[in-house]
């Protein structure tokens, strides 16, 4: 089973598909983790081997894709240890009241964790949380530190 898009639960299963690989969470080889919102739940991991990052999904009911060598790369990096479940929930809750986001809709989050790119400016290099509600009503996308404070709308 895979758990609800952010979750506690999710982050879980992410330490578990490092895990698999050899990777502990205190190892800064995570680029990016992405917790999707379509209609099938489940999470892609970025993460790197030497200079390669690597992908691979998860999606619930189905097998793990094998994973695919990306490309070289000498992009940010970070620990899946700095990334709490209580700093998941916080700011998925701050962008839910952000964008008066209906309870009904909690769970159509997407949730990236990863660096900024171009759209952050001179923080381009930070590591941020994006919630992106854009699938519901009214809702948007937030930017938020690793620590859970609001950046940007």
């Amino acid at each position: 089973m895979v758990a609800r898009r952010g979750s506690p639960a999710g982050l879980q299963q992410v330490e578990a598909a490092l895990a698999a690989r050899g990777i502990a969470a205190a190892d800064p080889l995570v680029k990016e983790i992405s917790f999707d919102s379509g209609s099938t739940p489940g999470f892609m991991l970025d993460y790197y081997r030497g200079d390669t990052y690597y992908r691979t999904w998860l999606r619930a009911g189905r097998f793990s894709e094998a994973d695919e060598a990306m490309s070289d790369s000498d992009l940010p990096r970070f620990r899946l240890a700095d990334v709490t479940a209580d700093t998941l929930e916080r700011v998925r809750d701050d962008a839910m009241s952000r964008f008066g986001i209906d309870p009904v809709d909690r769970g159509a989050a997407g949730v990236d964790i990863g660096f900024w790119g171009s759209d952050g400016g001179e923080r381009s290099d930070e590591i941020v949380i994006v919630v992106d509600y854009s699938s519901a009503r009214g809702g948007g996308e937030a930017v938020y530190t690793l620590g859970g404070d609001f950046i940007t709308e």
